[in-house]
């Protein structure tokens, strides 16, 4: 699920607050978690989202699909029963995603090597697994044209 809250609805609270539980601020159901907070005033048409799964599955979906998000929240991925959500990427459509796995293996590839999905979909595959194996963290970089170096 997708939830937008605009900063100033949650409430400011001192460093030594026990702050607020995210139930109240979002319409979470039983047993979600946050696992991405994405900061963002505008959707454009030129931005992507990345979702990368435990599986090694990926999902490229364009922000602009994110614009009227409901109240009650907007279903952006459908994961299989035994699948969990790691990392979500704002991207500029041009970028190099990587992904590492528990025993160590990693994968860099284009990032348009994955096509634009609807929000209903799965994704495609991002890494193959050994037996025992899974994601444990995904990101997106930049290569610079003057020194050629991954940032």
């Amino acid at each position: 699920q997708a939830y937008r809250r605009k900063g100033y609805v949650i409430p400011e609270a001192g460093r030594t607050a026990r702050g607020t539980n995210i139930a109240n601020l979002l319409p979470i159901e039983q047993g979600e978690q946050v696992r991405a907070m994405l900061h963002t005033r505008a959707f454009p048409e030129d931005r992507y989202l990345v979702f990368f799964t435990k599986k090694g599955t990926v999902k490229r979906l364009r922000a602009s699909e994110l614009r009227n998000i409901r109240k009650v929240g907007l279903r952006v991925i459908t994961l299989d029963p035994d699948d969990e959500l790691i990392s979500v990427q704002e991207t500029r459509g041009e970028d190099y995603l990587l992904i590492a796995t528990h025993s160590g293996m990693a994968i860099c590839f284009r990032e348009t090597d994955v096509r634009p999905t609807g929000r209903s979909s799965m994704g495609v595959r991002g890494i193959s697994l050994r037996e025992e194996d899974y994601v444990v963290g995904a990101v997106s970089c930049r290569v610079t044209m003057r020194d050629r170096a991954i940032t």
